[in-house]
């Protein structure tokens, strides 16, 4: 046998053995990647639960804490987790910003917001503010990316949903309809689950009470399209006392968002006349001195000089 074979051999069995080693690598990886998602989901579950009972309470100051800290607990679990991975195709740089970065962000958070040193101690609850959404931001977009790209508990998925779901009903029955609609819509779109009817309702009830009604009204639609398609799939009838809620709620956003509407038309074409009497005031006339005909047979309009 030649000295070329033997070497082509021998190279052959190191690709075959490094071949080996990194499926190992991966599925013990993997492996490790699933019992951390379930010891997660075990430990924050207990958290949730704790939240819960503040909220029956009517503590739902205390629930929203509560609700956050798990968040953030599962995302600062799952990211240490991410991290420590050298065969991850969600890199840190997508998802975990170094410390670097964010002492940056604060340092111009306060460059830009404290133009000198007499402003500060007014300026400090805004700036906390302000760093303090900042972070959240960061939170619900690593927590959005995590959610669609990494995470493969499906329980684990269903717990960061019913989280978010109920800090939306903290912040509504605080009466912060904005800040719950704001936790819809993170579940609707970022979490991308455009099925969640309880998001759909809860969001109605927050365009509502923010006086949205044509929103709210749509709103309520799809949550009957979803009870009929659920209603279609599983072939049996879902909480009759919830979906005559509904029923009752789409009968009476129907005639406010028509009123609405109706409001909105009267508005914009009372400043399209107050535009119109601007432009024919040049020439000493107004709207006044025309009227409109409908045309019977052709249904058109037509526009005249009215002599009176």
């Amino acid at each position: 046998m030649s000295e070329t074979a033997t070497m082509g051999g021998k190279q052959q069995k190191e690709e075959e053995g490094n071949n080996d080693n990194d499926s190992s690598s991966n599925i013990r990886f993997t492996n490790n990647i699933i019992e951390k998602e379930k010891n997660v989901l075990d430990n924050c579950i207990k958290l949730k639960e704790e939240g819960n009972l503040y909220f029956k309470e009517k503590q739902y100051e205390k629930a929203i804490h509560v609700y956050t800290t798990t968040i953030s607990k599962i995302l600062a679990e799952l990211k240490h987790s991410e991290s420590s991975s050298q065969s991850s195709s969600f890199s840190a740089e997508n998802i975990n910003k170094t410390q670097e970065e964010k002492e940056e962000i604060n340092k111009e958070i306060h460059e830009e917001e404290i133009p000198n040193n007499d402003t500060i101690n007014n300026n400090n609850e805004i700036i906390e503010e302000e760093e303090q959404c900042t972070l959240m931001k960061e939170e619900e977009e690593d927590i959005s990316l995590l959610f669609k790209e990494i995470i493969t508990n499906e329980n684990l998925k269903e717990l960061i949903i019913t989280l978010y779901s109920n800090l939306s009903l903290c912040y509504f029955q605080l009466s912060a309809f904005q800040k719950s609609l704001d936790y819809c819509n993170f579940i609707l779109k970022d979490l991308n689950q455009m099925k969640h009817l309880k998001s759909y309702f809860k969001r109605s009830q927050c365009h509502e009470n923010l006086n949205q009604f044509q929103l709210a009204f749509e709103d309520i639609k799809k949550c009957i399209e979803l009870i009929k398609e659920e209603e279609k799939e599983n072939k049996q009838l879902l909480n009759l006392s919830f979906i005559k809620k509904l029923n009752e709620d789409y009968k009476r956003l129907e005639k406010l968002a028509e009123e609405e509407k109706k409001k909105q038309m009267n508005e914009m074409l009372g400043q399209v006349k107050d535009l119109g009497n601007q432009f024919l005031g040049l020439f000493g006339l107004s709207l006044d001195n025309f009227k409109v005909n409908q045309n019977s047979e052709s249904g058109g309009f037509n526009i005249s000089m009215n002599n009176k």
